[in-house]
């Protein structure tokens, strides 16, 4: 997926207009040509086969990328790594998990939580991070039944109490409405990209963010951010990632 579906209109309508012909002959009646509508490509593919793109980042778009890493001893260390990228159209996710905790060949749950508005006084779900910000879940499988999935999840709403805990999520739409997101797995690494204009909430400039993977009993593994132990053997526990939003406009 690499263009933003309101362009992607915009191109099929100019096709429909170009195949029908005008008066003008295309000249828009003053005898200059139209003007071509540029088109956002992203800098993130996830139908490459590959992953080098992120090391292909452009400078202006690896100002934006947020890089977690597990921390050592921490009581979910299932998820190693991630980067986490938004450029103006979509939120790019690349996270590598410890195959040796993960068993691919049950059910993979893995969830992206978001503090949409970057505000404390709403959302909620304090059970893994410091603060329950978080106004968005997305939730799917990497792989379910032993069997690789394409990563396009179900959008929940909290609608519990603010800076609650527990698991109080109101389904926001159907997966099958309109993609939300495409990805593709190598090795033990998974690219997520998703269309951030189509979540039921649309993050804004700067937001909150934080990953886990599940086992088959849906039970959280691993997840991003975490926090080294103290002392007494207990996390200290983080506040989510903060990502800002990358506004280059790639061509």
């Amino acid at each position: 997926m690499k263009m933003n579906w309101k362009f992607a209109i915009m191109a099929f309508a100019a096709l429909a207009m170009v195949s029908c012909g005008d008066d003008n002959g295309g000249t828009g009646g003053g005898g200059e040509p139209d003007p071509v509508e540029p088109v956002f490509v992203s800098p993130i593919s996830t139908t490459d086969n590959s992953l080098a793109d992120w090391d292909a980042l452009p400078a202006t778009a690896k100002d934006y990328v947020v890089s977690l890493t597990s921390n050592d001893g921490t009581p979910q260390p299932a998820l190693l790594s991630a980067k986490i990228y938004n450029d103006q159209i979509y939120l790019n996710i690349l996270a590598e998990w410890d195959a040796e905790l993960i068993d691919i060949t049950k059910d993979v749950p893995f969830h992206v939580y978001l503090d949409a508005d970057n505000s404390n006084t709403t959302g909620g779900f304090a059970s893994q991070w410091a603060i329950g910000a978080i106004d968005i879940l997305l939730e799917a499988c990497i792989y379910s039944a032993g069997e690789l999935s394409t990563y396009n999840p179900g959008a929940f709403l909290w609608i519990g109490e603010v800076n609650a805990a527990g698991w109080t999520w109101e389904s926001a739409f159907d997966i099958g409405a309109m993609p939300l997101g495409t990805s593709q797995v190598i090795g033990n690494k998974i690219e997520i990209q998703l269309l951030r204009e189509i979540l039921p909430i649309v993050p804004g400039e700067t937001f909150g963010i934080g990953i886990d993977i599940q086992d088959a009993t849906w039970n959280s593994v691993g997840k991003l951010p975490n926090g080294p132990v103290d002392e007494t053997a207990n996390e200290i526990v983080q506040e989510l990632a903060k990502v800002n939003v990358d506004p280059t406009f790639y061509e």
